[in-house]
């Protein structure tokens, strides 16, 4: 800010004859633009707000789709919102009344999401507590995950929110029990912001993640802020820790229990 400053200065106390010279005006207007620019987008700390699309998938059964509909009835009243401070970002629901309709719960199921996620940019590792559900305590477990993602960047680009973004396309496969799953993952980023985050914990590409499709679930930008002062970001450290394989194991052997008890 004082380097912008101080070229501002100079364009004052120089204006007569900047506005002589047509080629020296529009280059001192470039510079200024350009240090104005850098000095927003070098921001260390800001506030992006997604919002959430769930959609159809034709080679679901009718009664899936049906499902679709009302979480997506539910995401209408959502909004996720991505925190960063330096190397450190959390992603999570905002606190609305309306989180508590049935629908907003059946689309945030369908997210996967099941706690506010932690993430450390340098060294691409996640953190959150188990979800909030009945099986488990509250924070009763720390789940630590590697996020390190293969990105395959493509040639193709769009305009998200004004600005210029381009396609990265990656693969997600996990397991529940001996059955294997995986999920096809696309992401937007825009260069013009060097951040290395995005929602979900999804992060390594070279600029901030705008949209993220993961399968048919859509997170999209709808607002960036840079003005915001934001708390620091404080990891947390209750809980046993355990792998994100560790955690599917046990989510689903405790359902299997309790529906054994019963």
């Amino acid at each position: 800010m004082i380097i912008s400053l101080f070229f501002f200065n100079l364009f004052y106390k120089n204006l007569d004859f900047i506005n002589k010279n047509e080629k020296m005006k529009k280059r001192f207007i470039t510079v200024i633009f350009l240090l104005i620019i850098t000095n927003i987008y070098s921001q260390k700390e800001g506030v992006i707000k997604y919002n959430l699309v769930i959609s159809e998938d034709i080679s679901k059964n009718e009664l899936y789709n049906k499902y679709i509909k009302l979480a997506n009835s539910g995401a209408n009243n959502l909004s996720f919102i991505l925190e960063y401070k330096n190397n450190l970002s959390k992603f999570y629901i905002e606190d609305k009344l309306t989180n508590n309709d049935k629908n907003a719960k059946i689309a945030i199921a369908m997210t996967d999401y099941d706690n506010v996620i932690y993430c450390n940019s340098t060294n691409d590792t996640i953190i959150y507590h188990n979800r909030n559900e009945n099986i488990f305590k509250k924070e009763e477990f720390l789940i630590i995950e590697k996020k390190k993602i293969d990105w395959k960047i493509t040639n193709e680009s769009k305009i998200i929110q004004n600005f210029l973004s381009y396609k990265a396309v990656s693969e997600i496969t996990y397991y529940e029990g001996e059955n294997k799953f995986s999920k096809k993952i696309v992401a937007w980023f825009c260069p013009e912001f060097p951040l290395k985050i995005g929602p979900m914990g999804f992060n390594g590409l070279s600029g901030l993640i705008l949209e993220l499709s993961i399968d048919n679930v859509v997170f999209g930008v709808n607002e960036i802020n840079f003005n915001l002062k934001i708390n620091e970001i404080k990891l947390p450290s209750t809980g046993e820790k355990i792998s994100r394989e560790k955690y599917i194991e046990t989510i689903l052997s405790r359902r299997e229990k309790r529906f054994v008890d019963k």
